[in-house]
């Protein structure tokens, strides 16, 4: 179709800025027994992480780096230096290359009047090292220091190992059967 009304370019950026405004700043607190000393989960990263986080990468759509999931997966092998050097000096350092953090961002029609930006859709590819990679890793180590630290609660079924969205509501559907 040809789109003969398009969203002025200062309405949708101040519609973004909206969008992304930050919240105000929470008051960060120590939990008892965290040390500062090296955490376990901010040791250095190893090539079985790597590759085993790498393993589950299965998309073939290109990032914004033009490279895809897939073709990263392929290439583990060679790029493990990379990968070692590149995600253990994020952890020591806290940075992170800024080629590495953009992502590109294309808005989809939906429907309605086309040039109200409430009606497009986002879509946003990331670069594959950052939020898939790096990512991952990070969350395998969290995921595994609460579960092996107990910081789940009992009744908490998402991102805790073995428990499931049909678990809780199997777990709702007793409790609800108990009190009738």
């Amino acid at each position: 179709k040809n789109c003969t009304s398009s969203v002025e370019v200062s309405i949708l950026a101040k519609h973004c800025l909206d969008l992304f405004a930050s919240a105000a700043e929470s008051e960060l607190i120590r939990l008892d027994g965290c040390s500062l000393e090296s955490p376990p989960i901010l040791r250095p990263f190893e090539p079985d992480e790597i590759e085993s986080t790498s393993s589950n990468m299965k998309s073939k759509a290109k990032s914004s780096s033009g490279l895809s999931l897939f073709i990263l997966k392929k290439l583990t092998g060679v790029l493990m230096p990379f990968f070692i050097s590149l995600f253990n000096n994020a952890l020591t350092t806290c940075t992170f290359p800024t080629r590495f953090l953009e992502v590109a961002v294309f808005f989809l029609f939906k429907k309605g009047e086309k040039s109200n930006p409430n009606n497009y859709r986002s879509i946003v590819l990331d670069n594959p090292f950052l939020k898939k990679m790096f990512t991952s890793l990070l969350t395998s180590r969290i995921s595994s220091f609460a579960e092996e630290n107990n910081l789940f609660p009992d009744f908490q079924f998402g991102y805790h190992r073995g428990r499931s969205t049909v678990g809780a509501a199997s777990l709702l559907y007793e409790i609800m059967r108990s009190r009738l």
